[in-house]
């Protein structure tokens, strides 16, 4: 399915006069930041992450999401496998973080595998859906990782709760708890203090609902709509698969719908748009970038409207 086209951006930045490293002799630094349900074509909306990213590095046009589904694509990410192989097929209980957790899964991860071969690494944002799950403490940290900074229960970007090293820190409904902001502000004091090498898995909701918006983003994109491809509503089906072809038309209120949803994504956009300037002009600062990977890509896609194709 085209909408579910898993985009990825690899950015190894050096400048052209800057010899390049050898890989073998030094040990890059690694940021991969994973947004929530963000489509490939979203990227167009994201003008700082394109001037730094898709304008100096390269972007995999051709690349698939492993699962159309959260929990699963994320495991797929931490795990190197496919849902047929780590069996956490779905987003709730009794598979989700509590599957990922009773198989041993923890146990070898990107975390644990790098670690293992002298880097620091950490987690700030979102790490599995139902985490901590029903068994496991609220306070537990996975192995591998010497930085921890998750959200703890549902994820959100007022009124959550962060899992904090250990610690679980409740944040509340003022402009300065958004959780995008809260993640960007953790993430440049990290690489403020950690030593190279390190793995930073940065993971925001964006453009995940609910379309709860900062302020300083709430009028834009005011007459915006959702594309309008071919498949967007697409009367003839019968050549698609039985819960395709099945569904009857979208109704006028249901348009409305998708298209506010559409304007309200591509706002909470705009935090995670910042984000990932601010990292990457830290870095600058610090005079890293010339020995760091930065991964930018989504767990999975989202429809808005349109059929299989």
């Amino acid at each position: 399915m085209r909408v579910l086209i898993l985009f990825c951006l690899v950015f190894l930045v050096s400048c052209s006069r800057s010899p390049v490293f050898d890989v073998q002799a030094v040990k890059p630094n690694i940021v991969l930041i994973v947004a929530d349900d963000m489509r490939a074509d979203d990227l167009q909306y994201m003008p700082l992450t394109r001037s730094w990213l898709t304008n100096h590095g390269t972007r995999f046009t051709r690349a698939f999401v492993p699962h159309p589904s959260c929990c699963p694509a994320r495991v797929s990410i931490l795990r190197g496998q496919y849902t047929h192989n780590h069996h956490v097929w779905t987003n709730a209980l009794p598979y989700a973080y509590q599957t990922f957790y009773e198989q041993g899964l923890e146990s070898s991860t990107l975390a644990t595998w790098l670690k293992s071969v002298g880097y620091k690494t950490a987690l700030i944002g979102k790490y599995l859906n139902e985490y901590p799950g029903t068994t496991v403490p609220s306070t537990h940290v996975p192995l591998g990782w010497d930085y921890w900074t998750a959200f703890s229960g549902e994820q959100a970007y007022y009124n959550y709760t962060l899992n904090e090293n250990g610690s679980l820190i409740s944040y509340g409904s003022l402009p300065e708890h958004y959780s995008t902001d809260v993640f960007k502000t953790k993430a440049l004091s990290y690489l403020t203090t950690v030593r190279d090498p390190f793995f930073l898995y940065l993971t925001p909701t964006a453009p995940h609902g609910p379309y709860q918006i900062p302020q300083r983003h709430q009028s834009l994109f005011t007459n915006y709509q959702a594309p309008r491809s071919v498949n967007f509503n697409e009367a003839d089906v019968t050549d698609k698969p039985y819960f395709i072809s099945r569904l009857p038309l979208l109704t006028e209120t249901q348009i409305i719908q998708i298209d506010a949803r559409f304007r309200n994504r591509l706002r909470l956009l705009q935090s995670l748009d910042e984000l990932v300037a601010a990292v990457i002009q830290k870095l600058s600062q610090q005079g890293k970038l010339a020995n760091t990977y930065i991964v930018f890509t989504s767990d999975n896609g989202y429809k808005l409207g349109k059929g299989a194709s």
